[in-house]
This record gives C-alpha cells, sequence and structure tokens, in this order.
C-alpha cells in the first residue's frame, strides 16, 4: 500500500511541477522550490565531465528535471582543466566535455583551436568508447558549423550548441560580469534552459532507451474542448494546439509512432478527422486508435502489443492527472505525461521528454511507422 501512496504522490508531485519545468524560460527560483522527489530510476549512467568552467550550478538545476524523468546521472567532475589532458579516465556511460569556448579564442586562432580540438577529442575516444558530447559554442555560423563538421568526422561523438539551444528561447547565453563569481560566463536564465537540454536531449539521447510511440488523448490535449459536447464543429484549434499537432506529425515522420487513446465514440472521432481539415493530424497518422470507453491502461497496453514494443517505449499524454495515475498504478512501466491547458508548455514537455530525442534519426526509424501502416492495409 506504501509503494502505491508513494507512487500516486511522485506522479502527482511530477504533473504539478511540469510548467515550472518546461517554461520557454525556467526560472531557477521556480526549480529550485520544485518538490519532485525520484521514485524508481528508468536508468541509471554515468558521466565523466571534462571541464574549464564551473558545472555545479548547472548540475544543481538537472536535478528536477532527473527526478521528473525517473532518471539518475552520476556525474564525475575533473579539476578545472584547460588542456583537457586526460590522464585518469574512469569508466564512464557519456563523456561530456564542457568547454568554454572563449578561454580558448582569446589566445588562440579558431582554426588552431579547431585542430587542437580535434587532437584531444581523438585522444579521448582511444581512452573511452563511451559516447562524447562536446558542449560549447561558437562565435559565429561558419563557427559553429566548423564544430559540427569536426564531431562529423569521428566516431560516437556529438556537438551539443550551448549557443543554439539558448537562441531557441530567446535567452542571453552569456554574463560575463557574473563570471568572476560563478565561475562560469554562462548567463543564469542559459543555465536553467541548458540543464533542461542536457537531461531532456544531450545525455539522454546517449544513455537511455528510445520512447517508440506517443500515445494521445484527444479532448484538452490536441484541441480545446469535449467533443461528446461540443460536437466536431464546436472543438477550438487555437495556434497553440495547431502547433502541437504540428510536432507531433513531425515526429511521426521521424519514424515516432503515434497512437489516438480516448474516451470518445468512435463514429464521432473518425467525424472529426473526416471533417476538420484545419487539424494538421490526420487519422491516417495514428498508427494505432484506441477509442472506447474502457480503461486507458488497457487501451496503452494493447497499443504497445500492436507496435510490438514494450509499454516503457510508450508515451501517454493526457490532460487528466487522475486518468494519468490510473495508468500509472496499472501499467507502471508506461511513462505518463500531463497536458497543459497551455498547448505550447504541453509542446515543450514532449520535446524534453528523457528518451524521445535522438542525436541521429535513422532512416529505419521511419521505415518501421509507414511498414507498419502498409502490414495494416
Amino acid at each position: 500500500m506504501n509503494d502505491m501512496t508513494d507512487s500516486l504522490q511522485h506522479h502527482m508531485q511530477r504533473f504539478q511541477a511540469q510548467d515550472a519545468l518546461f517554461a520557454p524560460q525556467p526560472k531557477r527560483l521556480a526549480l529550485q522550490g520544485l518538490d519532485v522527489k525520484p521514485l524508481k530510476s528508468r536508468v541509471t549512467a554515468s558521466v565523466n565531465v571534462w571541464r574549464n568552467h564551473a558545472f555545479e550550478s548547472v548540475a544543481a538545476l538537472m536535478l528536477p528535471y532527473l527526478a521528473f524523468g525517473d532518471v539518475q546521472l552520476e556525474c564525475s567532475l575533473s579539476d578545472y582543466d584547460d588542456a583537457l589532458l586526460f590522464a585518469d579516465v574512469p569508466k564512464a556511460d557519456v563523456e561530456l566535455l564542457w568547454l568554454d569556448s572563449s578561454r580558448y579564442l582569446a589566445r588562440l586562432d579558431f582554426d588552431d583551436w579547431l585542430k587542437w580540438l580535434d587532437e584531444r577529442l581523438r585522444t579521448l575516444r582511444i581512452r573511452s568508447q563511451a559516447p562524447i558530447v562536446l558542449a560549447t559554442w561558437g562565435r559565429s555560423a561558419a563557427e559553429t558549423q566548423a564544430l559540427h563538421k569536426l564531431v562529423g568526422q569521428l566516431t560516437a561523438v556529438h556537438f551539443a550548441d550551448l549557443a543554439a539551444e539558448c537562441a531557441l528561447f530567446d535567452v542571453k547565453l552569456l554574463d560575463l560580469r557574473a563570471a568572476s563569481m560563478s565561475g562560469t560566463p554562462l548567463a543564469g536564465v542559459a543555465q536553467s534552459v541548458l540543464a533542461r537540454a542536457l537531461v531532456g536531449h544531450w545525455l539522454a539521447g546517449v544513455t537511455l532507451p528510445p520512447v517508440k510511440a506517443l500515445a494521445l488523448d484527444l479532448d484538452h490535449t490536441l484541441y480545446a474542448g469535449v467533443l461528446g459536447e461540443d460536437g466536431v464543429d464546436g472543438v477550438v484549434l487555437t495556434e497553440g494546439y495547431r502547433q502541437l499537432q504540428q510536432f507531433a506529425r513531425e515526429l511521426g515522420a521521424r519514424g515516432v509512432f503515434l497512437a489516438l487513446v480516448s474516451r470518445n465514440e468512435l463514429v464521432d472521432v473518425e467525424k472529426l478527422f473526416a471533417v476538420r481539415e484545419d487539424f494538421p493530424l490526420r487519422w491516417d497518422d495514428f498508427s494505432v486508435q484506441e477509442i472506447s470507453w474502457g480503461s486507458k491502461a488497457d487501451a496503452i497496453a494493447r497499443v504497445a502489443q500492436a507496435l510490438r514494443i514494450a509499454p516503457d517505449a510508450v508515451l501517454f499524454v493526457d490532460d487528466n492527472p487522475g486518468e494519468l495515475a490510473s495508468v500509472a498504478m496499472a501499467l507502471p512501466q508506461a511513462l505518463t505525461l500531463f497536458a497543459s491547458a497551455d498547448a505550447n508548455h504541453t509542446q515543450l514537455a514532449i520535446n524534453y521528454f528523457p528518451g524521445l530525442w535522438r542525436w541521429k534519426i535513422e532512416a529505419d526509424d521511419a521505415k518501421r511507422v509507414q511498414d507498419l501502416k502498409a502490414n495494416a492495409e
């Protein structure tokens, strides 16, 4: 009974924390004030952090995101080392290079730094078989492109572009005034944005098994309103919901299975997708449609079975916290996410849910979705 109570409390904490976690510009104080306690980790991974500027403040901001995603990362921090000697490389699941590029470019030409960085990455690759994530930034589009090209020539090396991530949310990357006190030139809000990206994208992308399916509710999840009460023409597709539907469709094109799980009449839902031509999502975009008045946990289990994947590879999104909690209790392996009244927050939460994002989209991923559709036809 205690385990059930703890699980329910954990999931309710997760849902309540989402607005703070997935605000476009998450606030440090809001993140630090969250009461999200980890329950049972989906994965525990070790990370070697090789750094020439402070990582501790970002690591602290990662904690609520880790607890939200039921992920545990054990970070081993190197001393501050501009030389990146890699004298002793402990065994780890990920090698993270946390580098302030300005420290090098204050005394080196960019091309010379790039050559040196290439040599250091190749040295680390020899000493460790773990994926390497290079987290830094270029001063221009040309420098950024050169860094992408560099890692593209190396095996299992990835470039986490800190500047590009901050630009997505109109956040200033650097605050040089505070650098002497904080040990890093990264601005405060930038650190919150980067903590989210580290957990939801960059580190999860090389440590977590992939989330293969996105199971979506309908009412107040993909539009505003209740189909059974408002009717096909009465439900409202706001701009936020339109963008959310378009994002889900793009995930489907990238190889993530889409499933529809809703308590509604099948004939009404079929009519909805036939009539509402303004919906970016179409009926055929869903590999599985589970429309009934039965248990959603049972429906998600059937979705997993139909897609030939495990329930822990399915992320279920619903606007009803009680429904989500009941799914979590009946099907603990399934992953759950609360659909906020703000569809933009829901989209961000899906985008940064650990395990859904991948460094590289394989052609086989999209082919699996098309193959399943062809088999069904």
